[in-house]
């Protein structure tokens, strides 16, 4: 498998198990005349989630691990705000990764018309309440972005980063 599938498959199933919380039921993943098992990539999102600051958290009363407000705050281990940068990979959707903080919700007002213009997917890996979920969720719809709250560490080993604000674009796509 590409490094350019292999980022995407990562991408889509983080997003798919951030959202729908179980894994377990998809066993493998049609892609034309390509039939692929999920397990080692449900394993290793499952490994890392148990072992990050959201596998620890303690609920709140009401126990739902779906609701945004019993998974604040978000943190990464491995992604640090730092100076905002573009990417090229082999990768077929544009993808930003962003947090929270200051600095990358400033970037995304700044982008996100640019973002929209791309088509691009964004990513938010870092959260310390709702209200900065809100500005993000406000922005994004003035733009008709979409935006997922992510497990950052699957991210920063999928792409291979360290720092966010970061839009990932396909190898030549911005000299297009």
């Amino acid at each position: 498998m590409s490094r350019r599938s292999r980022a995407s498959w990562v991408l889509m199933l983080v997003w798919l198990v951030s959202v729908s919380g179980y894994a377990a039921a998809a066993e493998v993943v049609y892609k034309g005349s390509d039939t692929i098992s999920t397990v080692p990539f449900y394993s290793a999102i499952r490994q890392k989630t148990e072992s990050s600051v959201l596998g620890k958290k303690p609920l709140l009363p009401d126990g739902n691990p779906h609701l945004l407000r019993n998974r604040i705050p978000i943190r990464s281990s491995t992604l640090r705000p730092g100076q905002p940068r573009i990417v090229e990979q082999e990768h077929q959707q544009p993808v930003f990764i962003m947090g929270g903080d200051l600095q990358s919700l400033e970037w995304f007002e700044r982008e996100a018309a640019h973002l929209g213009r791309l088509g691009a997917v964004g990513v938010v890996i870092a959260l310390e309440s709702e209200g900065e979920w809100s500005r993000i969720q406000r922005i994004a719809r003035q733009h008709r972005l979409i935006v997922h709250t992510v497990d950052g560490d699957a991210i920063a080993e999928a792409y291979r980063i360290d720092t966010y604000p970061t839009l990932i674009v396909g190898e030549g796509a911005l000299g297009q």
